[in-house]
């Protein structure tokens, strides 16, 4: 057996369970699988915008700031975590900037 041939269970950090989710979801099975695998889109993170940059046409984009509270909207299913963001390059504040479902509590 070549060594591009060995499951993707073996490799460093891949465990079972995340072999199993390889498999599943992307159909990786071997060292070759993966170094053959290329993602669907590829977003640029490096690059931080400023409010006055963002319009309508950006899908994605990277924000570099401060979480300053957060806010508990709506009741029950409809319930939503809204963060209030300060940019830390401008005076601006961001309102409503995200919605984060379930990072409330990791963060407390």
């Amino acid at each position: 057996m070549q060594f591009l041939d060995t499951p993707i269970e073996y490799l460093k950090g891949v465990g079972p369970m995340r072999a199993e989710l390889l498999k599943k979801e992307l159909q990786i099975f071997t060292f070759s699988d993966l170094l053959h695998y290329f993602p669907f889109r590829y977003t640029d993170r490096s690059i931080i915008h400023e409010i006055t940059d963002l319009n309508a046409d950006m899908p994605y984009i990277q924000l570099k700031g401060k979480i300053i509270r957060f806010e508990e909207k709506g009741h029950k299913k409809a319930k939503r975590l809204i963060a209030h963001f300060k940019m830390i390059q401008e005076s601006q504040n961001l309102f409503g900037s995200k919605v984060f479902g379930g990072l409330k509590k990791p963060l407390k």
